[in-house]
Formats: C-alpha cells, structure tokens, sequence
C-alpha cells in the first residue's frame, strides 16, 4: 500500500523528512536532504505548493552563513553546515534542523558570534608578536582562548556567546593588542549588520 502525506508547504515536507529520514532519504544525509529540497522547491508547476513561507526559505542560506560566521551565503547552506561539521553528513544533518527550527523561530544571531568566530580565525593565522600569548602573561586568558574553539563547537554554549566574549574582554583587558583586537572586529561585525 503506497501511503501519500499531504505537505503543502517546504516546511511541513521538512517536518515529514524529519520524522522518517531514512524512508524519505534513505539515510540521514544533509546533501541527500537539499537534493529533495531542490527538487521540491522545483515542483510548484506541477502540483499545488504553497510557498508562501514565513519565514522565507530563500534567507535559511544568509542566516546559516552568519550563524556560522561566513561572510557570504554563495557557497549554499549544505556546504556551510557541512565544513561546520567536518564533512559528517549526518551531523550535519540534525544540525541543519537545530538551525532550522532558530530561523523559522525568529532567532536572532548575536554579533559577539561572529566575533568570537572572526577571533578564533584571526588568532590561529595573525603573526603578530604583540597577539602571542603564553601562560606566563595571563593565564586565564590564554586557557580560556585556547579552549575557545571547544566551547563554541558545544551546542549548549549558544545562548552565552555574551557572555564568553565579555568574559575574554575582562580577561585581555591588560593586553592593550587583544583589546584592539576585540574593538576592530565588533565594529566590522556591527558594520556588516547594517
């Protein structure tokens, strides 16, 4: 017996792939999940789809590249989500519906996201002497930046991205470079917000 489900909308299909990956699917995969999404986002001709969607699909792109601190969405969702994850399409996977479920909610992205992520980037490339930390200097600075990549790969720390930069504010404020630092990319991270 061939079971039909009524999805009239990318989302209620979403919720219905959710539930049953592996039926839809065959595995739970993010690039199997867009190749559906594309391919349902092509079918509006022939069959009656709704899409009107609140929120628009169309922004998930933006909303995953500064979720993950990218500056531009033009490598697509899948792409972003999955270097996110190391290339682990099932990790992927269920992070895709984590982020989905904060974009049709309304969450909105903090900025001290994308600076701690603009840190971690600049701190790991920068040659900068007067950016080189050691533990001799400031030990709780240097353990918490170097621990940094870890807390923010925990899907628990999201709501305390605040806190995590204004803690390494009040930990780097006797390094007159990291303080500098910490200022340039804030103000290039509110710029890009306007």
């Amino acid at each position: 017996m061939i079971t039909v489900y009524n999805t009239d909308n990318l989302y209620s299909y979403l919720e219905l792939i959710r539930d049953r990956p592996s039926m839809i699917l065959g595995e739970e995969s993010i690039t199997a999940l867009m190749h559906h999404i594309y391919g349902y986002q092509a079918a509006p001709g022939s069959k009656e789809v709704n899409d009107e969607l609140n929120p628009n699909f169309n922004g998930f792109h933006d909303f995953a590249a500064a979720y993950y601190g990218r500056s531009s969405s033009s490598r697509g969702c899948k792409n972003i989500i999955l270097s996110a994850h190391f290339g682990q399409e099932k990790e992927a996977f269920v992070a895709f519906f984590e982020l989905l479920d904060l974009f049709k909610n309304g969450y909105q992205l903090s900025v001290s996201k994308e600076v701690l992520f603009k840190l971690i980037e600049t701190l790991m490339l920068d040659k900068n002497e007067a950016l080189q930390l050691n533990e001799e200097d400031n030990n709780a600075l240097y353990v918490t930046l170097k621990m940094l990549p870890v807390s923010l790969k925990d899907p628990d720390s999201m709501a305390d991205y605040d806190w995590i930069l204004n803690r390494l504010k009040e930990l780097g404020a006797d390094n007159v470079a990291f303080t500098n630092l910490i200022a340039g990319l804030e103000e290039k991270a509110a710029v890009r917000r306007l």
